[in-house]
């Protein structure tokens, strides 16, 4: 009896990260259920939702974790990190301070993930552009210039954008599988210049050649 063809292509892990009330559920229910209400309780555990997706002629399941943005909870959520493909960076456009701490987010994502797909994300543009302030825009495009991150304004009241930064989250993802594949192939192929050269090396690079095939299989 054959086994039932997968329903999708990809699977990819995504965290939303930032400060607490910036937005990171309401940006994840307006993407995975096109919902969207005026009052959130605080998230005080990780939530997880499911949205599936056809992109370049692919069908892709996102996974999006949604996490807690109190202080207290960082440690906790940076050991979730672990084999993420990718991650939305979220601050509020009409709070400075969780621009600020962006910053940390985006450093644990570097200490801990390596290179991974990865947007920022300034949300409630609809504040903003209804009050006339403008007060993290400069900050934030120097932030995203600096660590070479897409920057986009979104409103998951209005819907505004949503759609355009997860599908730039995606393809980032697929852009960094695709180098980590070209990199992985360069070793193979450099390890078995290597064992054709050096036969005493046999054993040594043997396992090497196992070891990226492991990693271009997972």
């Amino acid at each position: 009896m054959s086994a039932r063809p997968k329903k999708y292509d990809h699977k990819f892990k995504v965290h939303l990260l930032g400060d607490q009330a910036v937005g990171k559920t309401s940006l994840l229910l307006r993407y995975a259920e096109e919902r969207f209400y005026r009052t959130y309780d605080p998230t005080l555990n990780i939530d997880i939702k499911y949205r599936d997706v056809e992109y370049q002629g692919k069908r892709i399941r996102v996974e999006l974790w949604d996490t807690i943005g109190q202080e207290r909870f960082r440690s906790t959520i940076s050991a979730t990190l672990k084999d993420i493909d990718g991650v939305v960076l979220v601050y509020d456009v009409m709070d400075s301070e969780s621009l600020v701490s962006l910053g940390q987010w985006i450093a644990d994502v570097e200490r801990r993930c390596g290179d991974v797909g990865r947007v920022m994300v300034g949300n409630k543009v609809d504040l903003e552009e209804s009050s006339g302030d403008d007060i993290t825009a400069s900050a934030a495009c120097e932030l995203a210039v600096e660590k070479g991150i897409p920057l986009f304004k979104a409103s998951a009241k209005s819907n505004h954008n949503v759609e355009h930064v997860f599908d730039e989250l995606i393809q980032s993802i697929l852009d960094c599988k695709a180098a980590l594949g070209q990199s992985a192939s360069r070793s193979f192929e450099s390890s078995i210049v290597t064992l054709h050269e050096d036969p005493e090396n046999q054993a040594d690079v043997s396992n090497t050649v196992l070891s990226i095939l492991r990693k271009c299989l997972c």
